[in-house]
């Protein structure tokens, strides 16, 4: 079983999603957490559950979608490392090398 870790970029999209959504609807905003928590909990068992990004030409990152959003992370032998927490319509650059190894 992998540990689970979070960023701080990371924790940081998540927050700012979770109190745009409350904004509009607390009870759907703590849905939405639930959700995410559920699903980003079941990395630390199955990895490599979430599809590689087209955006990393190495292959390395990958996501996991609810709702509206993607949740990108990558895996090592021992931890699932949460990088950051975007919307699906947004661009993204490739997490930078930098990105994948900083817990922060």
């Amino acid at each position: 079983m992998a540990e689970v870790v979070w960023t701080g970029r990371a924790r940081e999209d998540l927050r700012e999603i979770l109190e745009y959504i409350s904004r509009d609807s607390r009870a759907y905003a703590q849905s939405f957490a639930l959700r995410l928590h559920r699903k980003v909990t079941r990395l630390s068992d199955f990895p490599r559950s979430g599809h590689v990004i087209p955006e990393d030409p190495k292959g390395i990152v990958r996501e996991v979608i609810v709702g509206n959003y993607r949740v990108l992370y990558f895996e090592t032998s021992d931890r699932v490392a949460i990088l950051t927490v975007v919307h699906g319509a947004r661009r993204i650059d490739p997490p930078s090398a930098q990105d994948r190894t900083r817990e922060d």
